[in-house]
């Protein structure tokens, strides 16, 4: 139910998405990453994915991707064990 809720507000954003003052001051904006802190696996499996593309980009030479990956990567992976720790807590 409230997957097709997110499917409708997401294709209307999308087909007024360039109309200017449509979504200001309604809090209509979706977030599509908001959901994944309900997911903390699936943060970990991005972090640890986004942490070997960045030893790819390392072995390749390519500094700069090989740095975005590992910042990206580790808070991805820190963020899924933080909310796998305050589930178990409580």
């Amino acid at each position: 139910m409230k997957k097709d809720k997110n499917i409708k507000d997401l294709k209307d954003w999308q087909s007024k998405q360039y109309s200017p003052g449509n979504f200001i001051g309604t809090g209509k904006v979706p977030r599509p990453l908001l959901g994944l802190s309900k997911f903390p696996k699936i943060l970990i499996g991005i972090g640890i994915f986004s942490l070997i593309l960045a030893l790819f980009f390392l072995l390749k030479k390519a500094w700069l991707f090989s740095l975005f990956h590992f910042i990206f990567g580790i808070l991805f992976f820190y963020g899924g064990i933080t909310r796998i720790i305050e589930k178990n807590k409580k």
